[in-house]
């Protein structure tokens, strides 16, 4: 069943926890009268709640386990050149200056991607200008630890973590793929998308994840007129392996995936949400969500995907029609904490548990 909410203010962040959503937006410091902030809205159904942040836009946000009290989560977000921490309330715990700029809304500085990793208690940032910073979270405080990238001028516009291998992968509008040792810093890998195919010479890379077993790394591909894609990179040669048609427009979000990285999400910029399978490859939805730009995305095992768009909407809707005994097998795994990279390395069990994963998965679909 499709749930849509009218937020009242143009949305361009989104992310959940175990029990909300956060859709995130604004109308900026201008005179129009739409506020900015932060609509926390329930999953399991319950009225949304509207936090006001002030003067400034919200342009990215992202929601985490707090390393102190694992039990409770942080929201941390971005408005302008500031970056903030919040508990599960949104009452702010602390507040940083992530970049020194002059005029940040009139040049349109703002953070476009955050990732985090648990292993480090590491926070990489990326923004508008083209800029890449390692920030490390430390009771409840960011403390800027490297620069990974300068400025370019170009939005970074996608990002993922290969935390086994200590290396950020990094897109942005400056059209390549950029591999960093997350401790060094160094650049191990830049590829543009005629390395891998001399007809690409005009498109982009938009957005990046790594699959569950860490051995590919999954691009969005976008050309100026043409259908977007989705490719599939070797993530230790980058060969490429599979080229995925992924919709008729143009990608406007980075992809998302849930936890166990099964699943993926990719707004674009008709308003459609396309979900692609991790374990085939395969496009399992294409749904019409909203009118216009869609720049961000979130989904879950549990078959839900969610969106949000500058027509002022909030959409979640079912993955698939069809009850999915998979995903809820993989729910129930995830619930409990079990390690699933450890299992898949090592583990005979795991042949038991994937066998028994594809059959229930080829028996609903």
């Amino acid at each position: 069943m499709t749930e849509r909410i009218n937020c009242q203010i143009p949305l361009f962040a989104l992310t959940r926890d175990n029990t909300n959503y956060f859709a995130a937006g604004g109308g900026g410091s201008c005179k129009s009268g739409i506020k900015n902030g932060i609509m926390k809205i329930p999953q399991l159904g319950g009225k949304p709640k509207f936090y006001d942040t002030g003067d400034s836009s919200i342009s990215c946000i992202i929601s985490i386990k707090d390393p102190k009290e694992t039990d409770k989560r942080l929201i941390i977000y971005s408005a302008n050149e500031y970056i903030y921490i919040a508990n599960e309330e949104l009452e702010i715990q602390n507040k940083l200056q992530g970049l020194d700029v002059e005029n940040a809304e009139d040049e349109m500085i703002e953070v476009k991607v955050m990732k985090y990793t648990k292993k480090t208690q590491s926070l990489f940032v990326g923004w508008s200008n083209g800029v890449v910073q390692k920030y490390h979270l430390e009771n409840k405080k960011l403390e800027l630890v490297k620069l990974l990238q300068k400025e370019t001028g170009k939005d970074v516009n996608g990002m993922c973590i290969s935390a086994h291998k200590n290396r950020l992968f990094v897109t942005s509008h400056n059209r390549k793929l950029t591999v960093y040792d997350t401790d060094s810093g160094e650049v191990l890998k830049s590829i543009y998308p005629e390395d891998l195919n001399k007809k690409w010479d005009n498109a982009l890379f938009w957005g990046c994840i790594i699959s569950y077993n860490g051995d590919e790394a999954i691009l969005g591909l976008m050309k100026k007129s043409n259908p977007s894609y989705l490719l599939v990179l070797d993530s230790y040669t980058f060969t490429l392996k599979k080229t995925l048609y992924l919709c008729k427009s143009q990608i406007s979000s980075p992809i998302a995936t849930e936890r166990a990285r099964t699943l993926a999400s990719v707004g674009c910029s008709d308003g459609t949400v396309v979900v692609i399978s991790l374990l085939n490859y395969k496009v399992l939805s294409i749904k019409k969500h909203h009118s216009f730009v869609i720049p961000a995305t979130t989904i879950d095992f549990k078959q839900t995907v969610a969106t949000v768009s500058l027509d002022y909407n909030f959409v979640v809707t079912p993955i698939t029609n069809k009850p999915c005994l998979y995903f809820f097998f993989l729910s129930l795994f995830f619930k409990y904490d079990l390690p699933f990279r450890w299992i898949y390395h090592f583990g005979n069990y795991y042949i038991v548990f994937g066998v028994l994963c594809f059959l229930l998965y080829e028996a609903a679909h």
